[in-house]
């Protein structure tokens, strides 16, 4: 949806969209954005709010047995300063050995506009080499002689 006017925002959930340009995300998309936002965030990285978000790259690179308990209750602390209209009633967490994000935590909230789930992985920023094209087989120091 387009908004152009504030009077075109009936809810009181409500914010730009991340992921289309001129979009605005209500209700329950509006609290999964801001979920997501939170532990996509890095803690203190927010001037004048330091405490906000979640420091998910100090799990890379970490044993199984360090990111999962750790990467649950990093998760529970930022979402219940960041977004505390949300109740998470549960975190589950994938594994894979050969993965490259090794740990996919999924979030189970809960709020007054219904229920959701939001994944993140303990690597959010990975994409697999093979979907970024194809690699030349020299090197290039990118100046023309």
């Amino acid at each position: 949806m387009t908004v152009t006017l504030s009077t075109d925002i009936t809810s009181n959930y409500w914010q730009l969209s991340t992921e289309e340009a001129g979009a605005v995300v209500t209700d329950l998309e509006d609290l999964k954005q801001q979920v997501l936002n939170c532990l996509v965030t890095d803690k203190g990285s927010i001037p004048f709010d330091p405490p906000f978000g979640f420091n998910i790259y100090e799990l890379l690179d970490r044993p199984v047995n360090y990111v999962i308990p750790n990467g649950k209750l990093g998760i529970l602390d930022a979402l219940e300063y960041g977004v505390p209209s949300v109740t998470i009633s549960r975190i589950e967490h994938t594994f894979s050995q050969f993965a490259p994000e090794k740990v996919i935590f999924v979030v189970f909230c809960e709020s007054n506009l219904g229920n959701f789930e939001v994944a993140i992985s303990n690597n959010p920023n990975f994409t697999p080499i093979t979907t970024q094209g194809g690699f030349s087989g020299g090197f290039s120091s990118g100046f023309n002689i």
